[in-house]
């Protein structure tokens, strides 16, 4: 974005176009020492700028500040005057940017033709046509190159003032020293001091648009970062080749008066002439001139047509549905980029009339610009920078600190003291011929006027502005905010009238109907019988419906990278005075507290199941949801984490305030855990408060009760029509971990297999509970291509995250819970397991609703027919659908197998009609397809993008280790992204991987398939399959090799830290990384934050560090209480619980480990962090306290 701005600068150009106009007010005195003034003062400018664009970087830029920092009664007025402001500047400045150019060409001519040729209007208006004609189609057609095209340009002008430099030093005579830099002249008629400031006019004009950055910033991988350093380093380069220029020609100028009475009409075509006496040589450095006006015409053009996209889409233009568009196929705004061709073609035509008007048009640009650049400056001053404090983090890239009053101050004064002298004329007496600035007056009269109707018309439909991304956050934080997305869900009612007395902070109870609850209707759930009956018109619909959002987004592309993370609580009673640990059953009271804290609300937290939350700064506080256990919350950011890598440093202190502020609403003795799940969740007798004996018509479990799951209608029927339909209840088998006196074989102590309950309760005695394993019945227990992408990633980061080694009071012979949640949520029959002959269904399902992916999307070249899964189970007459709505194969293939499940939940509401403006059907359907992947099309009505979910790692002990998996995780899906990377193995390896993952410290015992060589070399198209719209490719095509070929074992550590072998050099996932923070130039801190992150993944990937399964294993056998028989009794698992309290106060505390009596502990999480230093430095634990 440097390259652009200062393409659109063009600095030193325009210091040499305006010879003639700035040497009579003030001489050199004037050009040298007026210019470095004003260089500083614009430094203050932009610094000031900066600091705004760091906190709101949107492409709406100064009126978006305005909005901000203004108060609620002016802020929308104010923010439309001043982005209309900043339009009329830009509009403007395209205009002067082309007619410069078309200028430097004409003179070119005068000089190639010996003086022949005659400069004329119509031709030089002609030409800029050309000019304004060619640079509209480059922004249209060219907008992948114009990022190239604007970094040849910021080389070509720096080229082009080096070349011309050298020649005039070269060739030239030279005046003396005292010329240049104390020659003072006024010939303007006015006194000395008024003419020293109007010929700062012309230097503050060579200094106008490095606002283009703040209107990009929507373009930008990190805007906050980006957007400050652009527009801060262009002032920079343009001060620093303006300063070099100007001494070049004061010193080159020996004959001023015929060089400003050049017949060229331009001065430093005359001047390089007279310097070399070759014509040729003159003409070629001219057009050299013409061309960086050429490439400062192109920014122009994309500046604008941003800015106006912006406004139109704040709805602050006429027809702004129109113009608030986006081209598929081309992505850019095309209609917004003719609305400045036709502008500018009209207005151009001043260029034929007096000179006197054209004059006054091109001299408003400067004031314009300068007037939307000062006026947010000017309003964090009336209001005080003490506003800004709400907005800005320790980790803000660009922050003025205390100098801000003195720079904001200064910029100021500058902007409000020029603009009013540069209306003034140029010199005495005032006649047609010198009064082009004076007309100003007028067209700022218009210009009020104008803007006075137009709010009044329009002014009530302007919304205010909202950004790109801010737009897309919002939109994510509504959905939040719908957890269930039919309904206004309110949650934590009591289970049934007979429910159980419900444990009170002093210890006494209450009934439910005294408990204080808000309790709507929520519809009419569906049993299994009724449920099925309606199955195929909920899929019927719900294809209808996908299709609408796919012919409505499928064109939808390089929307903001935007993220998410969900941190999933289990809430725990502990006393050091009690005898065991208790699950908390408080999830209505507790949600019911932080809905009700008005100070959390006001920040944008809260419960959104609850209560109306709105987003009400950049940076709200977490949200809270209910989950399936009653013991359980979400809590989840109060908005999504934006494209900016600095951002990044934010995820952790963002986890320990959600941690904080649920503990803060809860009872003195709960706690909420980051624990895969509860030890002793399902044993007999009390492991919950309050207790519930294990019964229940829902679960129908042995070993929980159904009050242990969330109350409202869905969940419930969701367990039981699960069930149901399966024909019997699920079947959760987890392999006993057999220690020294572990029996063998062992029988599950826990399993009544006389119970005669329900009829499902057979299933124990018919095998459901096999020897040596623990037995469980309940379900307590560019998108598509980073789709594809990550999937082979996930069996590495699940056996890296492993964290379940402990299941209803025993050692499990396993480290994760992926297939435990799976069999707990299969619904699949008998006849679809292929138990039975097909007869009732239509099809085997080789596995559960929860399982790894069965399929790829990408449209990727890379992508070969050996990859796809085998026999793969679709529903063909879906299929057909889809390709005949529009869809390709490949996605339509992976929806059609989604849809041959059932819909487990269905409420009678939705039966009445279809609503395609909504997405209930399809979600009922998608959202209970639970794969290790998910690919999620955009909400109807929504400005969200494509979205890709990455779902099987387990959730770590510490804020610390789920922020570094996170953040690891953003990072490689970047790094897919900018390097093209390609991860592909065929599918039925994932699945081998899936399982592998589950072995017991399989991060260290275990090889995965994993591909050799990720980094791009693209088949032939042919071998992508029968997507005909696979992309074309940059590269030769690579003879294709067997499948086998491509891929090997490896272990997680060779994934993660590389593996080199005879056939093979893979260099890690964390050196891919590395490599990506390499190319995106992080600052030195920011790195040195993030590497402690990716320590951990390296450490424990390479068994330095221990996973959470491990440590927790470790945990268990060195407990006293322990008996080496694979028990987890109450005593252990109070220590144990105990254990991770501390450790979680402690980093609340940002103490260290030192004196914490839990062993292991440096084995499991290293050496205490102390941050980094501002060197990037590593700190201890010691240095900071």
């Amino acid at each position: 974005m440097v390259a652009l701005t200062f393409a659109i600068l063009n600095t030193w150009i325009a210091l040499a176009g305006s010879i003639g106009i700035v040497l009579p007010s003030g001489g050199s005195v004037s050009f040298l020492y007026g210019f470095i003034f004003c260089v500083l003062c614009n430094f203050a400018l932009a610094a000031s700028l900066g600091e705004l664009a760091a906190i709101w970087p949107t492409a709406g830029g100064q009126y978006h500040f305005v909005y901000a920092l203004c108060t609620d009664k002016w802020k929308k007025s104010m923010s439309f005057w001043v982005g209309w402001t900043n339009i009329a500047g830009w509009l403007t400045l395209v205009t002067t940017e082309g007619f410069f150019c078309a200028q430097f060409i004409q003179a070119a001519a005068v000089i190639a033709s010996n003086g022949t040729y005659q400069i004329k209007q119509w031709a030089t208006y002609l030409i800029f046509l050309a000019v304004l004609t060619f640079t509209t189609g480059a922004n249209i057609w060219g907008n992948r190159i114009l990022g190239r095209w604007n970094d040849a340009a910021l080389y070509w002008s720096i080229l082009a003032v080096v070349v011309i430099s050298i020649v005039l030093l070269a060739t030239a005579d030279k005046n003396d020293a005292r010329f240049v830099f104390t020659d003072f002249q006024n010939e303007t008629g006015w006194s000395d001091g008024l003419a020293w400031i109007l010929g700062l006019l012309q230097s503050a004009l060579s200094l106008i648009g490095f606002d283009a950055a703040l209107h990009m910033t929507e373009e930008m991988p990190n805007p906050a970062i980006d957007a400050p350093r652009a527009i801060i380093y262009a002032i920079g380069v343009g001060g620093v080749t303006g300063v070099a220029f100007i001494l070049v020609i004061l010193f080159c100028i020996t004959d001023p008066e015929t060089v400003l009475n050049t017949p060229t009409n331009m001065p430093i075509t005359e001047l390089i002439f007279q310097a070399t006496g070759s014509r040729a040589g003159a003409t070629v450095l001219t057009l050299a001139l013409a061309v960086c006006f050429v490439n400062g015409t192109n920014g122009c053009v994309t500046s604008t047509s941003r800015l106006l996209y912006a406004m139109a889409r704040d709805k602050g233009v006429v027809y702004h549905d129109y113009f608030a568009h986006i081209t598929p196929g081309l992505d850019v705004p095309v209609r917004t980029i003719m609305l400045t061709f036709v502008f500018n073609v009209l207005f151009g035509l001043l260029y034929l009339g007096p000179s006197v008007a054209f004059g006054a048009y091109v001299s408003s640009t400067t004031i314009f610009l300068n007037v939307s650049y000062v006026f947010p400056v000017v309003v964090l001053l009336i209001r005080g920078r003490d506003v800004l404090k709400e907005w800005q983090s320790k980790n803000t890239y660009f922050a003025l600190g205390r100098s801000g009053w003195f720079i904001n101050w200064v910029a100021a004064i500058f902007v409000i003291v020029t603009s009013v002298f540069f209306t003034f004329p140029g010199k005495l007496p005032v006649s047609s011929n010198n009064m082009s600035k004076e007309p100003f007056l007028g067209d700022l009269k218009s210009f009020k006027s104008d803007y006075g109707t137009y709010w009044i018309v329009y002014g009530k439909t302007f919304e205010g502005p909202v950004s790109n991304i801010e737009r897309q956050r919002h939109e994510y934080t509504r959905l939040q905010q719908r957890y269930l997305q039919k309904f206004d869900v309110i949650m934590g009612q009591p289970y049934t009238d007979e429910s159980a007395p419900i444990s009170t902070k002093e210890g006494s109870s209450t009934g439910p109907d005294e408990k204080a609850q808000q309790v709507v209707a929520v519809g009419t759930a569906l049993d299994w019988p009724d449920a099925q009956k309606h199955a195929q018109q909920v899929r019927k619909w719900g294809i209808k419906q996908l299709l609408e959002i796919w012919n409505k987004a499928k064109h939808k592309e390089r929307d903001a990278m935007l993220w998410g993370d969900e941190v999933e609580y289990i809430v725990v009673r502990y006393s050091k005075d009690a005898p065991k640990v208790l699950l908390s059953l408080r999830q209505a009271d507790i949600l019911s507290a932080l809905a009700a804290d008005e100070e959390l609300s006001a920040k944008g937290g809260g419960v959104p199941d609850l209560q109306d939350v709105k987003v009400q700064n950049s940076n709200p506080l977490p949200v809270f949801h209910p989950e399936f256990g009653r013991f359980m919350l979400e809590a989840t950011p109060g908005k999504p984490w934006g494209p900016s890598i600095k951002e990044l440093l934010d995820v952790e202190s963002d986890m320990k305030t959600r941690r904080k502020i649920a503990k803060d609403h809860m009872e003195s003795e709960e706690y909420p855990l980051t624990l895969t799940t509860f030890p002793r969740l399902g044993v007999p007798g009390p492991f919950t408060d309050p207790y519930y004996p294990p019964s229940g018509s829902k679960l129908r479990s042995q070993f929980v009760p159904d009050e242990i799951a969330n109350p409202h209608i869905r969940f419930p029927t969701l367990a039981a029509n699960i069930r149901w339909r399966r024909g019997r209840k699920v079947q959760v088998n987890v392999p006993i971990f057999h220690d020294e006196n572990t029996p063998n074989p062992w029988k599950d102590p826990t399993v009544n297999y006389d119970l005669h309950n329900w009829p499902e309760d057979d299933d124990v005695r018919n095998g459901a509970a096999p020897d040596n394993f623990i037995h469980m019945d309940a379900m307590a227990f560019e998108g598509r291509k980073m789709y594809d992408q990550l999937s082979p990633l996930g069996p590495i980061m699940l056996a890296l995250t492993a964290a379940t080694p402990i299941y209803k009071g025993f050692l499990a012979d396993t480290d994760v819970r992926w297939n435990q949640i799976s069999r707990s949520v299969d619904d699949r029959t008998a006849e679809e397991l292929g138990e039975k002959p097909l007869k009732e269904n239509q099809r085997r399902i080789p596995k559960s609703r929860y399982a790894s992916n069965s399929t790829y999307i990408s449209t990727d070249s890379r992508l070969r027919p050996e990859y796809f899964y085998p026999d793969l189970a679709i529903d063909e007459s879906i299929k057909a659908q889809l390709v005949k709505g529009g869809m390709d194969d490949l996605l339509a293939t992976h929806f059609a197998h989604l849809f041959i499940r059932d819909p487990i939940v269905i409420f009678n509401e939705d039966l009445e009609e279809l609503d395609l403006t909504k997405t209930d059907h399809f979600e009922n359907l998608q959202s209970t397809n639970w794969q290790h992947m998910r690919f999620k099309p955009p909400p109807a009505g929504s400005d969200i993008g494509w979205r890709v979910e990455f779902r099987p790692m387990e959730i770590q002990i510490t804020d610390f280790e789920n922020a570094a998996f996170s953040v690891f995780m953003v990072l490689i899906s970047r790094a897919i992204l900018s390097f093209d990377l390609n991860f592909y193995i065929p599918i039925v390896k994932v699945d081998e991987n899936m399982e592998t993952a589950h072995a017991r410290d399989a991060v260290l015992e275990k090889k995965f398939y994993f591909r050799k060589n990720p980094f791009p070399n693209r088949a032939s198209r042919s071998a992508a399959g029968s997507n005909a719209n696979s992309p074309t490719t940059s590269r030769p095509a690579s003879p294709v090799s067997p499948v086998e070929d491509e891929y090997t074992l490896m272990t997680v550590d060779e994934v993660i830290n590389g593996s080199k072998s005879e056939d093979h050099d893979f260099p890690g996932l964390i050196s891919i990384v590395e490599s990506y923070l390499d190319a995106v130039n992080v600052d030195v801190q920011t790195r040195c934050e993030l590497s402690t992150y990716l320590d951990l993944i390296r450490k424990r990937a390479n068994g330095e560090l221990w996973t959470a399964a491990k440590w927790i294993r470790n945990f268990v056998a060195k407990h006293p209480a322990y008996n080496r028989d694979s028990v987890v009794d109450d005593e252990v698992t109070k220590g144990l619980v105990s254990a991770v309290i501390d450790i979680g106060e402690r980093e609340q505390a940002s103490k260290g480990w030192k004196g914490l009596p839990v062993p292991d502990l440096e084995k499991f999480l290293g050496q205490f962090r102390g941050g980094c230093g501002s060197n990037g430095v590593k700190r201890t634990a010691d240095e900071i306290n």
